[in-house]
């Protein structure tokens, strides 16, 4: 009977883990997660200009950290939820895929086969 190797939470939360965390946000901190729409108009309220613009996450980062949060904290508090679940379900994954490959398996030809 083999037996499994449980992935314990210690297992899922370890250095190489966080260490894993901070390269995806590292490697993702430039994508834009915020489109901010600027509109011009004028005195009869005519939109003279409309444009988009993309804020790249760092950007939100700063803004935070500076302690302009309106539209930013959102963006940063997005990317820091996905980030996050997408590593950890990565890790949880891989772990018991490495689980499942070290049980030691029965031989295929048991001493006790009647040979």
């Amino acid at each position: 009977m083999s037996v499994e190797r449980k992935v314990r939470i210690r297992d899922v939360f370890s250095l190489a883990f966080w260490a894993n965390y901070l390269a995806i946000l590292l490697l993702t901190c430039w994508l834009p997660l915020t489109a901010m729409t600027i509109i011009a108009k004028n005195a009869e309220g005519k939109i003279l200009t409309e444009r988009v613009n993309y804020v790249r996450v760092y950007r939100s980062y700063i803004k935070v950290i500076t302690g302009h949060f309106s539209g930013h904290a959102t963006a940063v508090a997005l990317h820091l939820l996905l980030s996050f679940a997408v590593c950890f379900s990565v890790w949880y994954l891989l772990l018991r895929w490495n689980a499942r490959r070290q049980t030691p398996s029965e031989p295929e030809n048991s001493p006790n086969d009647g040979n």
